[in-house]
């Protein structure tokens, strides 16, 4: 496929890392952003897993873990039209469509396009913020993207629904809202196990947290070492360019957040 999508007005392909993937660029409506990068580096993949994305916004994170696994299966879902539309192409663009499933819909009714009980692992970047709090979005569609009326524990319960027993559920999240999503999570029986925060700089506060919480698991969460984006020279460090794939300059265009 070589032509521009309609959906994506005056887009262009890049590379997800050098030589891998390719992807329409949407800067303006879904742009694809550092915290998706490093969610699906920290997810844990075993062969033939069969996996959900919840709002796959353009379908970079199935990109991302089929280019760390290409033997798992992704029912991706997405509540905005012009976004799934998008995401069928980039998965068409790099010939996965038996990989990858875009299913068009609001996860808060998961149930009508997914079978419960039937996934590994269920992956999520979530809205970070309660619907119609803050500053609206005078786009539609990313008003939708980023709240679409749908809250934390929406997006946990939808993913308890979707998970075995035993399942893992990734997902990013801003580290002051840690309370509200332990909270969620818990009664969801979503058992946190892993957790790792990321900082821009080693002297700056966390900005965001990488979680992997488990379906009716024991509790016992591991603390990972921080994830740190830039040295003191505000380079990017060597642990950020490894999950770019890139040995040396800045990774591609994604901005941290």
């Amino acid at each position: 496929m070589t032509d521009t999508p309609p959906a994506v007005p005056g887009s262009e392909t890049l590379e997800l890392w050098p030589g891998g993937y390719r992807y329409y660029r949407d800067s303006a409506h879904f742009p694809l952003g550092m915290d998706s990068v490093l969610l699906s580096s920290f997810v844990r993949l075993r062969r033939g897993q069969r996996a959900a994305d919840l709002g796959t916004g353009c379908g970079y994170i199935p990109l991302m873990l089929l280019g760390r696994e290409s033997s798992i299966y992704i029912d991706a879902l997405e509540i905005v039209p012009a976004a799934a539309g998008v995401a069928r192409m980039n998965i068409g663009l790099n010939g996965l469509e038996s990989s990858v499933s875009v299913i068009e819909g609001d996860l808060r009714e998961v149930r009508k396009y997914m079978k419960c009980g039937a996934y590994d692992l269920v992956v999520c970047n979530p809205p970070y913020y309660d619907p119609h709090s803050g500053a609206q979005s005078p786009d539609e569609n990313m008003r939708t993207a980023r709240s679409g009326g749908c809250t934390v524990a929406d997006v946990c319960r939808a993913a308890a629904a979707l998970l075995r027993n035993g399942g893992s559920f990734c997902l990013c999240w801003k580290p002051e809202r840690m309370a509200e999503l332990f909270a969620a999570l818990s009664a969801a029986r979503l058992e946190p196990k892993r957790m790792r925060l990321c900082h821009s700089r080693a002297d700056h506060p966390a900005y965001l947290m990488l979680l992997d919480a488990r379906k009716q698991a024991n509790p016992g969460l591991k603390m990972l070492p921080p994830l740190v984006v830039r040295g003191k020279d505000g380079a990017y460090t060597r642990e950020i360019l490894e999950i770019y794939r890139r040995q040396a300059g800045s990774p591609a265009e994604q901005g941290e957040g």
